[in-house]
């Protein structure tokens, strides 16, 4: 009986170690917890598109918007740790809804962070027909009329949420924040003018910026984006602190074995080094990232200590 059950052990685990070898030996889930056409949806399909070649297997892309990231995110929490079903990670659900006690989960406790995947900063823009040409010009507005002015973002506890409660408090203003679930589907009552504003990631408006129907005003990079050079950023318009990334990073449900996530994210890094994936990247506004385990759970870490007291000291509920 003893020789038996030690054979059978050996047989599992040798199962396991062939299993976690051949991985993926099948459809690889990556949830993105917002709208298809956002800025975390198009890095969700770039990353997904080079991984399905890479692996010869398909690695498709399940959106699960609502409650800015948070119901995406649960669900990746709760599914099983085999590596077939990822979290495509963000600034929002991952740093912002913990901090202000929006998320029913500590994401260290469900998730184990695999590799970073992509940055983009914020743009503040107004509809064309809004008669606003600078971001002097709409504070100056918005101090003379108190709550006239609406601004759209992705959603509650999103980036461009803290990016837009930022800036109203730094420049001493008060707008109507209108939240959405996320900024694709904000853009149409923008451009109808039936919301003035809007803050997001330059990936999503870039589109309709160059087409004309929205006004850039101002960028939270920390210099001029290549992309758009005449439009300044916050800090050239005498709001310093208005800096802001929105970032994504892929993680797995705790407990995935060791092996899979480091094979997810050396296949990451692969992908980011090559040319025609980083040309996708930067042609949508995108900055391709990419990291170690290690790496990545550091720079989880560092964007907590970093926005956790800024997010404690201004209001966004």
């Amino acid at each position: 009986m003893k020789i038996l059950v030690s054979m059978l052990a050996v047989l599992s685990a040798f199962g396991a170690t062939t299993a976690v070898a051949q991985y993926p030996e099948r459809a690889v889930q990556l949830i993105v917890p917002f709208a298809a056409g956002g800025p975390i949806d198009g890095s969700g399909r770039l990353v997904a598109s080079a991984l399905s070649e890479l692996w010869s297997n398909a690695v498709v892309i399940d959106n699960r918007p609502g409650a800015g990231g948070a119901i995406g995110t649960q669900e990746a929490i709760q599914a099983e740790p085999d590596g077939y079903r990822l979290l495509l990670g963000s600034f929002g659900p991952l740093v912002i809804a913990p901090a202000i006690g929006q998320a029913d989960y500590d994401v260290l406790d469900g998730l184990v962070p695999v590799s970073l995947v992509s940055r983009s900063p914020q743009v503040l823009a107004v509809s064309a027909s809004v008669p606003i040409e600078s971001i002097e010009a709409f504070i100056a507005y918005a101090q003379d009329n108190p709550f006239e002015i609406s601004v759209a973002s992705a959603g509650l506890a999103t980036s461009p949420h803290l990016a837009i409660e930022l800036m109203a408090q730094e420049a001493g203003i008060d707008v109507v924040h209108i939240p959405y679930r996320g900024t694709s589907m904000a853009i149409p009552d923008v451009l109808g003018g039936t919301v003035q504003a809007i803050m997001g990631d330059v990936a999503t408006l870039a589109g309709p910026i160059k087409d004309g129907g929205l006004r850039p005003l101002a960028i939270t990079a920390a210099e001029r984006l290549e992309q758009f050079p005449d439009v300044p950023t916050m800090a050239e318009s005498g709001l310093p602190t208005v800096a802001s990334y929105n970032w994504s990073a892929i993680f797995a449900p705790r407990d995935t074995p060791v092996e899979i996530i480091e094979q997810i994210s050396q296949a990451v890094i692969e992908v980011s080094a090559q040319d025609s994936y980083r040309e996708l990247m930067l042609g949508q506004g995108i900055s391709p990232l990419s990291g170690t385990p290690e790496e990545t759970l550091q720079y989880f870490q560092d964007e907590v200590a970093l926005w956790s007291p800024i997010i404690a000291n201004i209001e966004i509920e």
